[in-house]
């Protein structure tokens, strides 16, 4: 980017010495020429640097010493690439004032910018901050004030001028943020992105500010991070872990696959568009509470939509000892298993279904092909039993005398306060309304919580673990919404 930058700033400097050609050239004595073109024409820099020093020692006042100093700074940051060093002899030319025509200036503080961005760390004082942003504020007056070359359209020099625009104003942003003048440094880089919609960095940049701010801007902000993400720049891995631990934080939930899912969904969305639609926000922990109190969260969750993804997000790691599932159909699989399963909002309502509205699925259950579900007992007329421990009798392994036939099995979502969450391993992928075969999943892969005991005289593990919704178990089977 760099080396493009340099290139457009090249042009721009052959239209402003046009206009410079026609100066006075300056006075000076023959010592003082042979002396400035003994450095001039010196092909090593570092010897070239020391001949340099030699002359201004010798001549300190000499009408050369403008040219000298651009040698300087342009020996510094092409060739030594010692950007402080670039930084201090761009800034003695720029002292000379009006000695120094536009040409000058601009190459001056132009160099100066890009030397700036390669050497800016913790040290730099608020006295370096200061005459950065006056200088690259100075530099977009002199483009202001170009005059368009006859040999060029209005469109070609508009076109010429935008990459040292970009950088000044992205240059004026990032000083405006290291000052803590959050609102400027996100004006300064909207401007950058008109010029170049497309930069990752500036995207970073302006998404910090707009969360630096108080109140912090969010939304907007990781919008921009997303954006950045989404455009590939330099630091990408790390720019999506730095999103992704604001989003823990704005929320404050501990649900790092739904944190996922909202990332992957933002940095797609930004991919495809450099502005938020107004409509379109991340839940805070706010909503999140708000939705936790809502005694009608599973009619929400039917209901689908975009409160249906924020109570699904809320309610995530929750314990809900009340909710009570009817087991319809169970599906083995190579390592898991899936319970089609009806939830309703009464009692009379779950134990009238015949048909599913949602997906249980139990992954990471060893043996568990063994396991079926037995043929419904057509002469039934024990009541069902509301807690897992029926589902834990209809599923047992073929053979097992202990097997009891039911017609109905219902599954408690519940996890006692002694009792210790041992995986996260489930999860529900649709949500079937009553009289509806199946609708396109409403969530992907939304968790659930495994909730296992923990024996107080034995340690745990896979021989004592219980199997959970399928038998060969003591102790009831219980699981809390993830």
């Amino acid at each position: 980017m760099k080396r493009i930058l340099m290139t457009v700033a090249a042009g721009l400097l052959l239209t402003l010495a046009a206009g410079a050609a026609a100066q006075q050239q300056p006075a000076y004595t023959l010592q003082e020429y042979n002396a400035y073109q003994a450095a001039a024409n010196e092909a090593n820099a570092q010897q070239r640097v020391r001949l340099l020093d030699d002359f201004a020692a010798k001549f300190p006042q000499s009408s050369l010493l403008p040219y000298a100093y651009r040698l300087y700074f342009v020996t510094y940051y092409n060739e030594l690439k010692n950007f402080p060093k670039t930084i201090e002899y761009a800034d003695r030319l720029l002292s000379l004032g009006d000695k120094i025509d536009k040409g000058g200036r601009f190459e001056a503080i132009y160099t100066r910018s890009l030397a700036f961005h390669s050497a800016v760390n913790d040290k730099m004082s608020a006295e370096d901050l200061r005459r950065t942003r006056e200088a690259v504020l100075e530099g977009l007056r002199i483009l202001s004030e170009l005059p368009k070359p006859e040999q060029l359209s209005d469109a070609q020099f508009a076109e010429q001028k935008k990459g040292p625009a970009a950088l000044f104003n992205y240059t004026a942003g990032f000083v405006a943020l290291q000052q803590k003048d959050f609102r400027t440094a996100i004006g300064d880089f909207r401007r950058a992105l008109e010029l170049q919609p497309n930069d990752p960095v500036t995207y970073f940049r302006m998404g910090v500010a707009h969360l630096s701010m108080n109140p912090p801007e969010h939304q907007d902000g990781f919008w921009a991070l997303a954006r950045s993400v989404a455009l590939k720049g330099p630091g990408e891995a790390q720019v999506r872990d730095y999103l992704r631990a604001q989003l823990r934080r704005y929320q404050l939930t501990a649900c790092e696959a739904r944190i996922d899912e909202q990332l992957t969904e933002l940095v797609t969305l930004a991919g495809g568009a450099a502005q938020r639609p107004p409509d379109f926000r991340i839940p805070s922990s706010a909503d999140l509470d708000a939705a936790r109190g809502n005694p009608n969260w599973i009619t929400a969750l039917k209901e689908g939509g975009p409160q249906a993804k924020v109570t699904w997000l809320a309610v995530c790691g929750l314990d809900f000892p009340e909710v009570v599932a009817k087991v319809i159909a169970v599906e083995a699989g190579n390592d898991s298993v899936i319970l089609k399963v009806y939830s309703g909002s009464t009692s009379e309502e779950t134990e009238a279904a015949t048909e599913p509205n949602m997906e249980v699925k139990v992954e990471g259950q060893p043996g568990v092909q063994r396991f079926q579900k037995p043929a419904r007992h057509a002469a039934q007329t024990e009541p069902p039993h509301h807690d897992a421990r029926a589902v834990s009798r209809a599923f047992r392994p073929p053979g097992n005398a202990r097997v009891k036939k039911m017609n109905s099995f219902f599954l408690q979502l519940s996890c006692p306060p002694d009792r210790v969450f041992k995986k996260r391993i489930s999860s529900v992928n649709h949500y079937i309304p009553p009289g509806k075969e199946r609708l396109d999943p409403i969530f992907s892969k939304e968790q659930l919580i495994n909730c296992l005991p923990l024996r107080d005289h034995e340690p745990y593990n896979a021989r004592q673990r219980d199997i959970h919704y399928a038998g060969a178990n003591v102790g009831k089977r219980r699981a809390a919404l993830f």
